[in-house]
Formats: structure tokens, sequence, C-alpha cells
């Protein structure tokens, strides 16, 4: 074996830890980490070795002592090249995909939706061309018929940490065989979505079948989207799980059976019984909630039209790169409790009742009165709420459409920090600051709740925004 390698890694996740685990054994050291994960974080504490959160400036940290080797592994980021150069001996980087297939952003999900017969891994250098380097070492294997987006990252985790060893002795005895790379094929960025994954019973169960596989991240964060069936009462439902059934002679996308089992829905050729269906806000919807739903036998289900389907892809291209704003804002959702205030509005929609204003508040901008009545009504929330600190007041500013309403969150929060001692002037500057940026976010996916895991944990009752403000 050569000297001893000092190495960077960065990234998160059981495949840097097992990594780092290998470097050590095999005499190598780790000199810095760069990762905001609990997993990596233990395990740096541990050893003793520094570590850097990616939203700090780590280019400063890793400059501080010279190092030959930087891993990336399972890094969602884009490493700039100042950081590349740094590398004495070279970046390298585990992309889960055989590249130059799949290159980019949930490789395993874009495979299983086109039906791909194997899927892999590939170590490789890293240029400032993302997934463009030269390969170093690549493994594949066979996707089944019963494998989901979970599965098949999970094997492709296994054999990234199998693979490694086999890495780093190459590195070692300096025969490691660099394979030049080629054009990425089928590139997908972090934030490109699939539309509204909407099971359409007018296609082959087959390919129903793998749609379903496709979004199946088990309890890991999906950063996509939920597979989701419309029912007849218009109702917009998640379907964790389907099997292939047999069929009836029905016309598809009619309700053959209901039971605790789940609900058969017929299809062109085979029926599919989806199990353990949710509301998008991940509420189970069991036997006895089926009729509020409309799932009885001989019922059909809505088929999607074409204006319906461009609407929602057009609010989910926006809504879906400003979906980390959101999830990061929920996951600290405190709604103030307003009891002089009732609602009165079907659930997704609003209702109104007038206040009289006075002529100065009248004699306002549209905007200076929005913020001047967020402001007042979020210190108020503040004091008959035992001087809270955090006040987050839902408000409606996006324009959606009934059905557009039932897919998105028709209200969002309007954050506000409140210091008991701060002025009217601060708090209001606040406002005005918040209305601009929840303008610039729109809304987001009700399905948030059900695929990240800091909102999971949050109880039905607390992501409740019963009450909003209409701000025209």
């Amino acid at each position: 074996m050569s000297a001893s390698f000092a190495c960077v890694l960065i990234g998160r996740g059981q495949e840097l830890v097992a990594c780092a685990d290998l470097l050590l054994g095999r005499s190598h050291r780790v000199v810095h980490i760069v990762s905001d994960c609990a997993r990596v974080t233990e395990w740096a504490q541990r050893h003793g070795v520094s570590r850097t959160n990616p939203n700090e400036d780590f280019e400063a940290a890793l400059s501080s002592e010279p190092f030959d080797y930087l891993f990336s592994i399972v890094n969602h980021a884009i490493t700039p090249t100042t950081v590349l150069e740094m590398a004495r001996l070279g970046a390298i980087n585990y992309h889960d995909s055989l590249l130059p297939a799949y290159s980019g952003f949930h490789a395993t999900t874009w495979s299983i939706l086109d039906g791909a017969a194997q899927h892999g891994i590939t170590w490789h250098r890293m240029t400032k061309e993302v997934d463009a380097g030269p390969y170093l070492l690549q493994r594949s294997f066979p996707i089944s018929e019963d494998d989901t987006a979970f599965t098949v990252a999970a094997r492709a985790a296994e054999l990234a940490i199998r693979s490694f060893p086999e890495l780093v002795e190459k590195l070692e005895g300096e025969t490691a065989i660099e394979t030049p790379s080629h054009p990425a094929q089928n590139f997908h960025s972090k934030s490109e979505r699939p539309g509204l994954v909407m099971l359409d019973w007018n296609r082959p169960v087959e390919e129903l079948l793998r749609t379903c596989r496709a979004f199946d991240f088990g309890n890991e964060d999906n950063w996509l989207t939920r597979t989701k069936l419309q029912a007849p009462s218009g109702d917009f439902l998640c379907v964790d799980s389907v099997t292939l059934t047999s069929g009836s002679g029905s016309p598809p996308g009619t309700v053959i059976k209901a039971t605790d089992e789940g609900v058969t829905i017929q299809g062109p050729n085979g029926a599919l019984n989806c199990k353990r269906l949710t509301t998008l806000e991940g509420e189970p919807i069991g036997e006895n909630d089926f009729a509020r739903y409309g799932l009885v036998i001989d019922a059909k289900l809505p088929q999607q039209t074409q204006a319906n389907t461009e609407a929602a892809s057009k609010v989910d291209r926006a809504a879906t790169k400003s979906e980390r704003f959101w999830v990061h804002r929920l996951q600290k959702l405190c709604i103030p409790e307003l009891s002089d205030l009732k609602a009165h509005a079907p659930t997704g929609e609003t209702a109104s009742a007038e206040i009289p204003l006075t002529e100065s508040l009248l004699a306002l901008t549209s905007d200076a009165l929005q913020a001047m009545l967020a402001t007042a009504l979020a210190v108020y929330s503040a004091r008959i709420n035992d001087q809270v600190t955090n006040v987050d007041l839902p408000v409606c500013l996006a324009s959606l459409t009934h059905d557009l309403n039932r897919l998105y969150s028709p209200t969002v929060p309007m954050s506000f920090d409140i210091d008991p001692s701060a002025t009217w002037q601060t708090v209001l500057q606040h406002a005005e600051r918040e209305l601009t940026a929840i303008r610039s976010q729109g809304t987001y996916a009700r399905d948030v709740w059900q695929r990240y895991s800091v909102l999971r944990e949050k109880s039905i009752s607390d992501r409740q925004m019963p009450i909003a403000i209409a701000l025209e």
C-alpha cells in the first residue's frame, strides 16, 4: 500500500460513514468532513474529525490543511470548482446510476419509470460539469418487477459501500483506469418533477405499477411527489402501494371492490388493488371512509382533462423550486389561537367578513395596507397568546382554481418573530419583507406533509391552518 492519504469527505448518510471507516481502517486520514447529517456529525465527533456545515464557508475551512483526495458521497449540492482544485490527487464522486445514463438527480425513480432492466453505480472523477468526469469504477445489478425507488437506492448504496475498498486499493496502487465519460443521458435536475403523477386508468396496468414503484421512497425523504388518484368526490388521495389483480368487464376507472384490503379499480388490461390510501396531508383513509370519497362499487373515477393537467404542471414547475423554503417554514409552524375568529367556509375555501377601515388606512397603497393589517394581527396574536414570540399567520395569496386548491395549498404561513420590546415600525418592516418573500415563493404541494420526515413528525392537528387571512 502507498503512503497514507489525507482525505476530505462531503455528503451524508450511511454510505459516507462506511467509506470513512474504510479509509481509517486502511490507515488513511480523514482531515475534514462537510455535512449536516446527524449520523455523519456523530461519527465526526466520535473520531475527533473537524466538520463544517455545507451552508457555511467550508471552502475556507478546507484551505487550512492540504489534502490528497476529496470524496463526494451522497452529496446533493454542486461542489465549487475551487474546492475540487484543492484536492492534490483529485476529487471523486459516487453517483447512483450507471453513467452516462440518469445523470443528475433521482436516478432510481427515472430508471423505474422508463422500465429499465438494470441499474448500477459509478465512481468518477469530478469536474466543473456535473457527473461528467472520467469513470473509475462501475457496477450494475438487475431491477426486479417488485423493486421500488427505495429498494433500488438501497441496493445501489450497498454496492457503493462494497465497491469502495476496490476503488481505494486501485488509488493506493495507482492502478485505477480512467474510462472517458460520455455525454449525459436522461439528465434530470433536482427540481424536475414529472407533473401530477396521477394514475390514468386508461393506461396499461403495467405502466401504472411502474409509476407507483417509482415514487415509493419508503421512509426516506421524497423530493418529488406521491402517486395519486382522484376519487369520485373530486378529492385527490395518495396511494401507498398497488398490486395487480383480476379485473372485470367494467370500463377503465371503475371501482370493482372496496374492502379493508383496499380499493380495486379496473384498468384497460387488468385491475389494481390500491392499498393504504391517505389524504394528501397523510390522514389514513379506511373502509369506513370510502363512501365519503365516493369509492363505492361501480363508481367511476374522473379522468383528468388536458387543461387541468397543463394548469397543474405550470403551478408545479414553480412550486417545486420553492418547496425547500416551505418545508423549513412548515417545520416550525406555530399557528396562534384566535378565539374571536370563527371559520365559516368549507375546507380549502375562504369566507370573508367586512371590517370597516379608517380613512387614514384607506389612503394607503395596497401593499402598505396589507403590511399594516398583517402587523396588527400578528402583534394582537402575540399578546392574547401570553406574549408568544413566534407567530405564523396563514394568508391566502395564491390565486388557484378549485381543482388546484385540492392539490396545492391555498394558504401559506407568514412568519413573525416578535420581540415584546420591538417597536411597531420594526414589526411593520418585517411584515413588508415577509410579504415580498412569500409572494416570490408562491405555494407548495399539499403532499409535502408526508414526503419529508421533519413534517411527518408533526401531528395532524399541528399541521392545520383552519383560519386564513385573504390579502387582496
